[in-house]
């Protein structure tokens, strides 16, 4: 059975009935080998990913015990992606392996199986492990997959057949990271090696640029939230660079940061980039895109690497702008390998 401790909470009980904790600073001990996370569409609950399955945690209730779907398996979970459309918010995808599963916390299996009731489907064209998967923002049932086998596949799945409707193959090197544009409904971008490839859905199995970004791995890209034509990348090289894809050769800006950078991610809000590093560094980074030189802020706290940071979102009803707030998502487990 997991355990999920309390560790300390702001002076506000977390009962109070008009104070959610999301305007709380609090700290949560999970007891379990947890590998990723994501977090659902009305930003209440995150899906904690582990070998022994998926674990709801409510955020309002977060030191109750969790929901658990359980699947045992010998392989850690690359990404977990909560569905980000209210209409398919049961739904949430992992990778296991090869194989990408289709949870659906609504579906009531007459399975016999634990590990199989909340299973909707699982997708198996790829040949080699699934490295990242994303979901459409624009069609709720539309969801890719890229693979060290250097395929990156487009599902529909809607569709009764459970194969890809669209596939795009770099050749050269296996994919990393693959992430659908966030204004542009037809373009994807995918990272395989040093190189950075947009493809247009529309227009075959040819990329429609190819950017040559770093000279070592890429390890995260992120689509512009408000300009289809800016990505940035990130880099085992310590560096994040911004990219026009219209004009691929040259490079719109550079942060220069002192270790390797596993995630860059753009705010949700304003010009702003949040950087994770890979090792060495506990902190995350806030950088201004309008002065790349120093950082504006950093998230410091934790006594480890961070493994992934989340945004909460907060819709004011009064002109429903959004307030944001950082969940730093932490997994205090170290990992040995005997």
């Amino acid at each position: 059975m997991s355990n999920v401790n309390q560790k300390n909470i702001s002076a506000t009980s977390l009962n109070s009935a008009n104070t959610s904790t999301i305007y709380q600073s609090l700290s949560v001990h999970f007891e379990q080998p947890v590998t990723n996370v994501s977090i659902s569409p009305n930003s209440q609950d995150v899906v904690l990913a582990a070998k022994k399955g998926m674990f709801i945690l409510d955020l309002e209730a977060p030191y109750e015990m969790p929901r658990v779907l359980q699947h045992i398996t010998k392989w850690e979970v690359a990404d977990v992606q909560w569905n980000p459309h209210l209409e398919r918010q049961n739904w949430i995808a992992s990778t296991s392996n090869q194989k990408v599963l289709i949870w659906n916390l609504a579906l009531n299996s007459t399975t016999t199986s634990s590990s199989l009731k909340h299973i909707e489907m699982v997708l198996t064209s790829h040949t080699r492990a699934v490295s990242d998967i994303n979901w459409s923002v624009f069609k709720p049932d539309m969801l890719a997959t890229c693979s060290l086998d250097s395929y990156i596949h487009l599902w529909d799945l809607k569709s009764s057949n459970k194969k890809p409707v669209n596939s795009f193959c770099a050749w050269t090197a296996g994919a990393t990271q693959v992430k659908f544009n966030k204004k542009n409904e037809w373009l994807i971008a995918s990272s395989h090696d040093s190189d950075l490839r947009i493809w247009d859905i529309r227009k075959g199995s040819t990329p429609v640029t190819t950017i040559t970004a770093h000279m070592n791995k890429i390890y995260g890209i992120d689509w512009h939230n408000s300009k289809e034509n800016e990505i940035l990348t990130c880099s085992q090289d310590k560096l994040v660079k911004f990219w026009d894809i219209n004009d691929p050769k040259v490079c719109q800006g550079v942060i220069t940061t002192n270790t390797p950078v596993w995630r860059a991610r753009y705010t949700p809000f304003g010009e702003a980039i949040i950087t994770m590093p890979q090792r060495n560094d506990s902190q995350l980074l806030m950088w201004s895109r309008n002065d790349l030189t120093t950082p504006i802020y950093s998230f410091s706290g934790h006594n480890d690497v961070v493994r992934e940071f989340l945004w909460r979102s907060k819709k004011e009803s009064l002109n429903d702008t959004g307030e944001f707030y950082l969940n730093l998502i932490h997994f205090i487990i170290i990992f040995l390998i005997i």
